[in-house]
């Protein structure tokens, strides 16, 4: 008798935890007092059972294994039941969510880019109500519990050889002017920074006066960690072929875009032969590439162009930058373009 009493309490606090109405309506459905649904919510949070959310494995044996959610079966399940999940390590007091939920929601925002609204329906689909403001509350929390990951990761971006960095802007709410998401882009990793500037000032933060290669557009804003005695600043060619790119009404840039096209094939075929970043990789570059050709390019037709026309800025950018990207192709392990930031901060 008492098994199945407490078998009925459990179904009856899921249910009402499932649906969220109020406490009144639960006990009017299932003839029972308010007060002892009250007593048995409390009951099965203190002992950690029906009461949690939590992230698990599907099980195709025809038990579900849930917490607080009950299973409704259907005319193609045979036999289905509910059976109470083992209690699980909660992110705090006097909450019922646990770490791998949180982390679910945070790749959902984060990581899938889906917005709180849709992530709200979803959950409700799956059984699971929760609402826009305590999936903040949890995203905030989450944010204070990787906190100190965070910080060690931006202690080693200096430590980089190789670094690949690029801003993105985006309207924020509640300011009247943009803010910033800086991308940093080590071999191993990838650190974001938020800011309400696009002063050098973000970059000098993140890598003092660190040493080794930066990748970066012609931005003044890097001007200060790519200076003498500090970083090397290597070209980004993708930048160079957009400007380029802009003017394709011109038939000059034809020659222009089939070179740069010759180097990323280059770059390509150096990747299928696995021999990225390695002596020979470099050798490939040296040997092979259309760099001077391009240069040479960009001086025949400099001054067939007024210097502010679309086709005499590119040219110019071309040519006041290939020093860098120059650079960028004596360097084995330098990719050519700065492009991955972009992607990464999810700029088109």
């Amino acid at each position: 008798m008492a098994r199945r009493a407490d078998r009925k309490w459990t179904a009856i606090v899921a249910a009402a935890e499932r649906s969220g109405r109020a406490h009144t309506q639960i006990a009017k459905q299932h003839g029972v007092t308010v007060a002892a649904l009250k007593y048995h919510i409390y009951k099965s949070r203190r002992e950690g059972r029906g009461s949690g959310v939590q992230v698990l494995p599907v099980r195709t044996d025809g038990d579900a294994v849930a917490r607080g959610v009950s299973v409704v079966g259907s005319s193609s399940v045979k036999r289905c039941r509910v059976v109470a999940a083992t209690s699980s390590e909660r992110v705090g007091e006097k909450t019922r969510y646990a770490p791998s939920f949180i982390a679910h929601l945070i790749v959902n925002k984060c990581g899938d880019t889906n917005p709180q609204y849709r992530l709200e329906k979803a959950y409700k689909t799956l059984g699971i109500p929760i609402s826009r403001s305590t999936m903040c509350s949890l995203l905030h929390r989450g944010a204070g519990e990787l906190q100190p990951l965070y910080d060690a990761m931006l202690r080693h971006v200096p430590e980089a050889e190789d670094v690949h960095a690029n801003e993105t802007s985006a309207r924020q709410q509640g300011l009247d002017k943009r803010a910033y998401m800086w991308t940093f882009v080590t071999p191993t990793f990838v650190v974001y920074r938020y800011a309400t500037t696009r002063s050098g000032s973000v970059p000098e933060a993140v890598l003092g006066g660190s040493q080794g290669r930066l990748v970066v557009d012609q931005y003044t804003g890097h001007n200060k960690v790519a200076a003498p005695g500090r970083r090397l600043r290597a070209g980004c060619l993708a930048h160079a072929r957009r400007k380029i790119f802009e003017q394709s009404e011109h038939p000059e840039t034809t020659e222009a875009l089939d070179l740069i096209g010759e180097i990323y094939k280059l770059e390509a075929s150096a990747k299928a032969a696995g021999i990225l970043g390695t002596p020979a990789h470099l050798q490939m570059r040296i040997d092979k590439t259309r760099s001077l050709k391009l240069l040479c390019w960009g001086r025949r037709h400099r001054g067939g162009f007024p210097p502010r026309s679309g086709m005499g800025k590119a040219i110019r950018y071309l040519l006041k930058t290939f020093a860098s990207l120059a650079y960028s192709r004596d360097t084995r392990r330098s990719r050519r373009t700065t492009t991955l930031p972009k992607r990464l901060s999810g700029a088109s």
